[in-house]
């Protein structure tokens, strides 16, 4: 249940895969409501404490995740440089900021945002951003579902492309928008699916103590 779109960057560096996610990120958004809609679809994940790692848990709404047991902090000045690209892109849909980072050696990103926008879920789920996803990422596999993750209403898609596999999901806070990347690199993806899936089932609403 998720989507495609990973970055190996064995030449550009570490620089050179934030170009690369940035035009990700930078399109997206939702917006609130406060009980998961009937049409939100209920899905459970099996956590797996033991996979899991380091904990975010945001100072700016009710929001908290685990993360894969595989990612790891990334270096201040890497996150800083990465903020300034997503905020120099004046052709950016929606403003968002970057709460947090998380890679793995192996090239697995994991990211958190914060949606700032009054545009609705409908948006969201509007044919034209799928299109506009499929261009960006030139492919046509993509997955895009209505669900309820531990009662929060969320939009996901599953983006597969030539190289990497991109779950993006969009969590409607009330009154904030939270959106989750994974990008795995797709011939990890299978090996790498129950870190994952752990680390979407502890995606709560409620602050909790963070794991040092």
């Amino acid at each position: 249940m998720f989507s495609q779109l990973i970055f190996y960057y064995p030449n550009g560096g570490f620089l050179g895969f934030i170009n690369l996610i940035c035009g990700v990120l930078l399109f997206s958004v939702l917006s609130c409501s406060p009980e998961p809609e009937p049409d939100y679809l209920p899905v459970n994940f099996t956590v797996n404490q033991q996979i899991l790692g380091l904990s975010y848990i945001s100072s700016q709404v009710p929001f908290s995740i685990d993360y894969p047991l595989d990612v790891q902090a990334v270096d201040s000045v890497d996150i800083m440089n990465f903020r300034e690209s997503i905020q120099a892109d004046t052709n950016a849909y929606f403003k968002i900021e970057l709460l947090d980072m998380k890679r793995s050696t192996a090239g697995m990103v994991v990211t958190v945002s914060l949606i700032d926008s009054a545009e609705t879920a409908s948006r969201i789920l509007n044919d034209n951003y799928l299109e506009q996803l499929k261009t960006t990422f030139n492919t046509e596999s993509i997955i895009r579902n209505k669900v309820s993750i531990n009662k929060i209403p969320t939009i996901q898609f599953i983006v597969t492309s030539e190289n990497y596999i991109n779950i993006k999901l969009f969590l409607i806070l009330e009154p904030s928008t939270i959106q989750v990347d994974y990008f795995i690199p797709s011939h990890q993806y299978s090996e790498k699916l129950e870190q994952i899936e752990s680390s979407i089932g502890s995606i709560s609403h409620k602050k909790k103590e963070e794991k040092k």
